[in-house]
């Protein structure tokens, strides 16, 4: 739980309140001054002798008209934490996800640490994940230098599955994490549940959109990333090829935490299978609650009610 701002540049309108404080007792001063010419002194001394007994902390903030100021300080107060963006921020419970598979086609996956390979051992788990999530509408993207999306939000289990059993390596050179996660968040756009990305992959980003500008654009709009590094952390080979690859934990794990996601490590099938399990049972996402509203509401209401008392009570004579 947290409170944010979304453009705390307008904070710097606190510097105002002092200044209102000033000019509220200079006002106060300079009206007495007139009101003294036509004063009744031993009629305003009783009266006030009076108030002082009987009532001491109110008499104090008639005499110095200090409801007004602190009603005036109060409103300011919330108007420039309206205008600075006041959210807040919470873990609640969200039992209904949309997904989205994206899922790594870089020639990294075709890697033996898992047999027959890392890709094939992640459509195998993937296949199972959407059994568990059904009637959950989910989305399938692949990547690679580059990201494609092979199936549109759906919750038709035979639709995601023979999508799935579909994908192969693509030969375009690079493993772009950040271009995966932003395609995966805009083919959420149009989900009306709580919305989630399920990264999987080696982990090494070496080309296209950074992770930085991936995660905040997957914060921005409320997309949870779930991310699970495939392989172990000794690396694989290429077949026919004499290339070691090996897991970037660190990437996936910044990814994760920083969306609200979790990390796993599939280093073979049955941890693959439980990083979905667990996936399947995530029900909780990041709620922002904009205050906004409410704080423009209670700054218009003490703004009128000010105005009641200066005409009323607080009124000044001419």
């Amino acid at each position: 739980m947290a409170f944010e701002f979304t453009n705390p540049q307008y904070l710097w309108f606190f510097l105002s309140i002092p200044f209102l404080s000033i000019i509220h007792f200079v006002n106060l001063r300079y009206s007495k001054r007139k009101a003294i010419e036509f004063a009744n002194f031993e009629a305003l001394a009783k009266i006030k002798r009076r108030m002082e007994k009987e009532q001491p902390l109110l008499s104090i903030f008639q005499y110095k008209n200090l409801v007004p100021l602190t009603m005036r300080i109060i409103s300011l107060t919330c108007l420039v934490l309206a205008v600075s963006g006041l959210v807040y921020t919470y873990r609640g419970e969200a039992p209904n996800f949309d997904f989205v598979l994206a899922i790594d086609i870089s020639s990294s996956m075709l890697s033996d640490d898992l047999q027959p390979n890392r890709l094939e051992a992640a459509k195998e788990a993937a296949k199972s994940f959407q059994k568990l999530v059904s009637p959950a509408s989910i989305g399938l993207v692949t990547f690679s230098g580059t990201s494609f999306i092979d199936l549109s939000m759906t919750s038709s289990e035979a639709e995601i599955e023979n999508a799935i059993q579909r994908i192969a390596i693509r030969n375009i050179g690079g493993t772009d994490l950040g271009g995966a996660i932003i395609t995966s968040v805009n083919l959420l756009s149009q989900a009306t549940n709580a919305k989630a990305v399920i990264l999987l992959t080696d982990g090494q980003s070496n080309i296209g959109v950074g992770s930085n500008e991936a995660i905040s654009y997957a914060s921005e709009r409320g997309v949870v990333v779930h991310t699970i590094g495939v392989g172990t952390l000794e690396g694989g080979f290429f077949k026919d090829l004499n290339v070691t690859t090996k897991l970037d934990e660190k990437t996936l794990k910044e990814i994760a935490e920083q969306t609200q996601g979790l990390y796993f490590h599939g280093q073979d099938i049955p941890g693959l299978n439980e990083a979905f399990s667990q996936i399947a049972d995530f029900t909780q996402k990041t709620i922002t609650v904009p205050l906004a509203p409410i704080l423009l509401l209670i700054a218009i209401l003490l703004w009128v009610f000010d105005w009641i008392l200066i005409s009323t009570r607080f009124r000044i004579i001419p």
